[in-house]
C-alpha cells in the first residue's frame, strides 16, 4: 500500500474532517488539507507547502498509533 492510499484510508474509516484533524494535531499546522489523491497540504505557521513521502509515512504512522 503506497503513503497515498494509507492516508485515503485513514479519511475512508474517520472522515476527511477528522483525518486533517490529525495532521493538525501531529505537525501543529492551522491549515491542512487532504487532496482526492492523498496528498497533504499544510500552512501556518510554516510556508504551505505539499508533505513529501517521507513526511506522509510519518504521519501515517503515527496516525495508525493512536
Amino acid at each position: 500500500m503506497t503513503t497515498n492510499e494509507a492516508i485515503l484510508e485513514i479519511v475512508a474509516n474517520t472522515s476527511l474532517e477528522e483525518a486533517c484533524g490529525f495532521v493538525t494535531e501531529w505537525c501543529n499546522a492551522s491549515e491542512v488539507e487532504i487532496d482526492e489523491s492523498g496528498n497533504i497540504w499544510i500552512a501556518n505557521p510554516m510556508t504551505g507547502h505539499w508533505l513529501d513521502e517521507e513526511k506522509k509515512a510519518q504521519f501515517v504512522a503515527w496516525a495508525n498509533a493512536q
